[in-house]
């Protein structure tokens, strides 16, 4: 009988000490995969930062106009008109604004309620900075052309690359209640 009762001691420690051990490995896998490594995206956006910083950018309509149908007009519309869940771009504030939103929008996505024309939007939307800067330099300067109502300047590659390099240091969507506009 002791001997029984001893085994059972025994069997218990045995899986006590197992689910401990199994719980530091999965403590430890997920502190791993949680924490970001941005070292690599960076040294991927110091390389392109190089070989567009002395581009001879030169903006092309078709290109833009291509780019935004395929990655913006489905939520957007082709006109910038937006639909019920999500906002216009036509003559929105954000367009012309000299801080740049609209650049970190785009680099790395938006959650949250915003209101446009005197109606409400709470979706989100999706993160582009895995597209090439030259794409997304084409697909900012064409909504900015289209849409906005005023004479903007063009923006160039450059920019979009430093807003990807400032948004490691931010992750994750801009937030409604970052906007200013």
């Amino acid at each position: 009988m002791e001997n029984k009762k001893n085994n059972t001691k025994l069997y218990v420690s045995s899986f006590l000490v197992f689910m401990f051990i199994l719980s530091l490995i999965v403590g430890w896998l997920i502190g791993t995969n949680m924490s970001s490594d941005t070292s690599k995206e960076r040294l991927v956006l110091t390389k392109e930062y190089k070989k567009i910083k002395d581009l001879n950018y030169s903006y092309n309509n078709k290109k833009g106009k291509l780019l935004y149908t395929q990655l913006c007009s489905k939520c957007h519309q082709s006109d910038g008109q937006g639909t019920m869940q999500f906002p216009p771009l036509k003559e929105a504030k954000i367009l012309s604004n000299k801080n740049n939103l609209l650049l970190k929008i785009i680099v790395r996505g938006f959650r949250g309620k915003i209101s446009r024309h005197q109606k409400s939007f709470n979706s989100d939307m999706p993160s582009f900075k895995k597209i090439p800067s030259v794409d997304l330099t084409h697909i900012v300067n064409y909504i900015r052309n289209n849409f906005s109502t005023q004479n903007l300047v063009e923006i160039q590659p450059v920019e979009i690359t430093n807003t990807k390099v400032d948004s490691l240091a931010q992750p994750g969507p801009i937030m409604a209640k970052e906007l200013n506009p």
